[in-house]
């Protein structure tokens, strides 16, 4: 699956893992709408959104191009983010930002 979510106390970890290069597709939207619903239901007090590997999330996956768009579609999901009670904080890779 493209979008692990895990909690550790009120605190929730999404993680996008969509090699290369995190591309985000339906399974990746679909996956970070449920992980919306998730928090929310777990009254969680924040949520760390960050990608696997050398991306955060690169954009639109370029196989779905030729195909009807599916729902979730981008902006509702977006939009779930934004509007959820659970503040999201996003973080950059860990291998794109050295320590």
């Amino acid at each position: 699956m493209s979008v692990t979510f895990r909690h550790e106390n009120n605190l929730g970890i999404v993680e996008l893992n969509n090699p290369p290069v995190n591309a985000i597709g339906h399974a990746m939207r679909q996956g970070l709408l449920d992980a919306v619903r998730q928090a929310e239901k777990l009254h969680l007090d924040r949520v760390i959104v960050t990608g696997l590997g050398r991306a955060f999330a690169a954009g639109a996956d370029a196989r779905e191009f030729d195909q009807p768009a599916q729902e979730p579609h981008l902006p509702d999901v977006l939009n779930a983010i934004d509007e959820s009670y659970v503040p999201w904080i996003a973080e950059r890779p860990k291998s794109v930002c050295p320590r």
